[in-house]
């Protein structure tokens, strides 16, 4: 009984240690949103809008992972 009531503990604590673990990311996550896109004031509206694709028909893998790495940088492909 002490055993069970033991890993019970141990199994709560790190179920709520993961809980803020991920609130943390979150709310980092929704704080860049917000500042990377303009029109965006909270999260919620970022959940309900529609998001578009960054890959159209004609781009390739290759150009994808270039724009992926220019816009991580903060400048331009050229």
């Amino acid at each position: 009984m002490t055993v069970t009531l033991g890993l019970s503990g141990v199994f709560l604590f790190f179920l709520l240690v993961t809980g803020c673990i991920l609130k943390i990311v979150r709310d980092r996550l929704c704080d860049s949103v917000i500042q990377t896109v303009k029109n965006i004031t909270r999260c919620e509206e970022a959940q309900n809008k529609p998001w578009t694709s960054p890959i159209n028909e004609n781009s390739s893998m290759g150009e994808f992972l270039l724009l992926a790495d220019h816009s991580s940088s903060g400048s331009a492909p050229a």
